[in-house]
């Protein structure tokens, strides 16, 4: 159960920023933080950026956990003169 500070307040919202959500550790480890807190009565929404060329998206196990990922294409790790 989360700890609020009063009894019926709304739940704590929490926002998890990650540039990519590639294949790879990091993503799996924010979308099962996540979920876990979902379950523990926290509202967590994912922010992840855009992928860079021949990545694959980990999107798939966050939404499978019942996470809510928000895509923001401007967060990217490529260097760009346009977005920089």
């Amino acid at each position: 159960m989360a700890v609020h500070s009063e009894p019926n307040s709304p739940p704590i919202r929490i926002l998890r920023v990650i540039a990519r959500l590639n294949m790879g550790g990091p993503a799996i480890h924010v979308a099962n933080l996540a979920a876990g807190l979902e379950t523990r009565g926290y509202h967590t929404t994912l922010v992840a950026g855009s992928l860079a060329r021949g990545e694959d998206s980990m999107a798939f196990l966050a939404e499978r956990l019942g996470v809510t990922v928000v895509s923001v294409a401007e967060l990217q790790r490529e260097v760009s003169v346009l977005h920089d």
